[in-house]
């Protein structure tokens, strides 16, 4: 197998990127209190906000660690490798690399699965500088009629991904894509919810992110939400600026409100409760909606 001097780097180089979720997001452990004086309500009452920023992506604290065992060198080099060869625009070869070492080792990780079958879905959509010239999916020139191959090894990959990462959204992102390459919508609907159900973990998120070049979109609130101005508070005379942070499901829920700042515990208390019923579009990863975090603020006058 041909090896590089820059492989080690990108290994590094991309496990800060994973661990930082690419732009500054991570995950604090269970008790931390970023806040202070802050306080959670909702469902998912463990999970507790990243520091502050623009994007701030999160993962579920049950998630943590997508594979049943810790990656290998030999993974991880075949991986960087991979990254090299795709962006020197021979992501044939890196096919072939990554095919190499599945047919050679006995056990496979997750993310050397899930890269490779990133590159035969790319491959399927029509991207030229994926296509293999050697392995299970050679290309035979015929785009049209070796595309059902392409698709079919792609998804016998991810079987395989999915036995080590079964509760990672990105091999179901990734198998409706394959799905939507055989045109089979209704699979793709289905498989694309599944993934919304499931953590968005760093490093699965990662490989997407490293071969389609996508950007982040923080979660956005769609409508405005009705506030109940509690009476006892009002005829106190209680006003002023209740700030939360929200933690928002890939299916737009609100599933957990962490009241970083509030003038009266009634004042919070009804905040929260309204943006409990407050609709969002999930964050995003280009088109992969993630669990996230937004910040806002409701103000009782």
């Amino acid at each position: 197998m041909r090896t590089y001097g820059f492989a080690t780097v990108c290994v590094v180089v991309l496990s800060i990127l994973a661990l930082a979720w690419l732009m500054g997001g991570c995950t604090v452990p269970p008790g931390h209190d970023p806040a202070g004086g802050a306080r959670t309500v909702g469902m998912l009452k463990h999970e507790v906000p990243p520091p502050d920023g623009p994007w701030r992506p999160h993962e579920l604290g049950r998630c943590g660690g997508a594979d049943g065992a810790m990656p290998t060198q030999a993974g991880m080099d075949v991986v960087a490798l991979a990254l090299e060869l795709f962006q020197l625009g021979e992501g044939g070869d890196a096919v072939l690399e990554l095919e190499l070492h599945v047919a050679e080792k006995t056990r496979v990780d997750g993310l050397v699965l899930l890269t490779l079958s990133q590159l035969y879905v790319l491959a399927a959509q029509g991207k030229p500088t994926v296509e293999p010239g050697e392995g299970p999916a050679a290309m035979s020139g015929d785009w049209i009629s070796d595309r059902p191959r392409l698709v079919a090894r792609a998804e016998e990959v991810l079987r395989r991904a999915a036995e080590q990462r079964p509760d990672d959204s990105a091999v179901d992102y990734l198998l409706a894509d394959a799905a939507r390459c055989r045109h089979d919508m209704t699979i793709a609907d289905a498989l694309f919810e599944l993934g919304k159900t499931k953590c968005s973990s760093p490093e699965g998120m990662a490989v997407l992110i490293r071969y389609q070049e996508l950007n982040p979109h923080p979660a956005r609130q769609l409508k405005g939400v009705d506030l109940d101005y509690p009476a006892a508070a009002a005829r106190d005379g209680v006003s002023g600026e209740v700030v939360m942070d929200l933690l928002i499901a890939p299916s737009g829920q609100v599933v957990q409100v962490t009241i970083v700042a509030e003038p009266d515990r009634r004042l919070g208390n009804a905040a929260a409760a309204a943006m409990e019923k407050a609709g969002f579009s999930a964050g995003r990863i280009g088109k992969y909606p993630v669990w996230s975090w937004t910040r806002v603020t409701v103000a009782f006058s």
